[in-house]
C-alpha cells in the first residue's frame, strides 16, 4: 500500500481525489503522507503557526527532510500573527534559524486588515495541497495532486509574500 492510499484510508476518498480530513491526527497523517514525497518547494500560509498541526515532532521531521534531501528544495513560511509562535519557542523555530533554505516572514497588518486569512494551507511543489478551512476547527480538505487549486492558492500566497516582512526571530543565523 502507497503513502497516499495508506493516509487516505476511512477518511473519506473521493472520485476526484480529495480527501475530506477531520480531526488534528488526521492532519499531522496526511500532512506526513503529503511531505514525504515533497521535492522543490513547499509554501506555508498560516494564522498563528498552531502547534498542534505544524508543530508536531513528525511534520518539523517531514519539513527538515524535504530540506535535507534535495539542496535546491526551498520553504517559505508566512504567518499573520507571530507573537504566539516566539512566545512559546515554537520548534520550527529552531528549524528555520538552522538551515537557510527556510524562509519565514510575517505578513503586514494592514493587508491582514483588509484581506484577512480565512483559511491555513500547506502547499507541495506544483500538485499537493492540505487546507485547513476553520482557523478554530480542524478540518478540511487534503488533495496529493491538484495542480489547478494549488496555483490558484500560490497566486494568493504570493499576493501575501510580496506585502511581509523578514521578522528578527524568524531569520537564519549563520553559525
Amino acid at each position: 500500500m502507497s503513502d497516499k492510499a495508506g493516509a487516505a484510508e476511512g477518511t473519506g476518498n473521493s472520485e476526484t481525489g480529495v480527501v475530506r480530513i477531520d480531526g488534528i491526527e488526521a492532519f499531522i497523517e496526511h500532512t506526513n503522507a503529503l511531505l514525504k514525497p515533497a521535492l522543490r518547494q513547499v509554501d506555508i500560509l498560516t494564522e498563528a503557526l498552531d502547534p498542534a498541526w505544524l508543530g508536531e515532532d513528525w511534520v518539523i521531521e517531514q519539513l527538515k527532510q524535504t530540506i535535507l534531501k534535495n539542496r535546491r528544495s526551498q520553504i517559505r513560511l508566512l504567518i499573520a500573527d507571530s507573537v504566539p509562535a516566539v512566545r512559546n519557542h515554537h520548534p520550527l523555530l529552531a528549524l528555520i534559524r538552522r538551515l537557510d533554505r527556510i524562509e519565514a516572514r510575517v505578513i503586514n497588518k494592514d493587508l491582514i486588515e483588509k484581506q484577512p486569512l480565512t483559511a491555513e494551507y500547506l502547499l507541495v511543489d506544483r500538485g499537493g495541497i492540505i487546507v485547513r478551512q476553520s482557523l478554530t476547527d480542524y478540518l478540511g480538505f487534503v488533495h496529493f495532486d491538484d495542480r489547478a487549486t494549488v496555483r490558484k492558492q500560490r497566486e494568493a500566497f504570493e499576493v501575501y509574500w510580496r506585502y511581509s516582512h523578514a521578522h528578527a526571530d524568524f531569520r537564519h543565523l549563520q553559525l
